[in-house]
């Protein structure tokens, strides 16, 4: 497969057809087989769930930034005025 150009929203459907190496019905099967064994399935990994610990752990270090952001500005303002 060709690389995409960077503007490929500006090419007609023909064109983009071509640089898919493709057609408007789609692959064939022994096509999609082909491609299949070339690049692999098309399929996100799904990451580990985190648990409500780790949820509680992330949420409390938002918390504690914000905490963080709002005193900057407070000494800000105060040293300021």
């Amino acid at each position: 497969m060709n690389q995409l150009p960077s503007a490929f929203w500006s090419l007609s459907a023909a064109e983009m057809l071509q640089q898919l190496q493709t057609a408007k019905e789609g692959l064939t099967g022994d096509e999609a087989r082909k491609r299949l064994a070339r690049y692999g399935s098309n399929r996100l990994k799904l990451r580990p769930q985190e648990t409500e610990f780790e949820h509680g752990i992330r949420r409390f270090g938002y918390f504690l930034m914000e905490v963080t952001l709002v005193l900057v500005i407070a000494i800000f303002a105060i040293n300021v005025y």
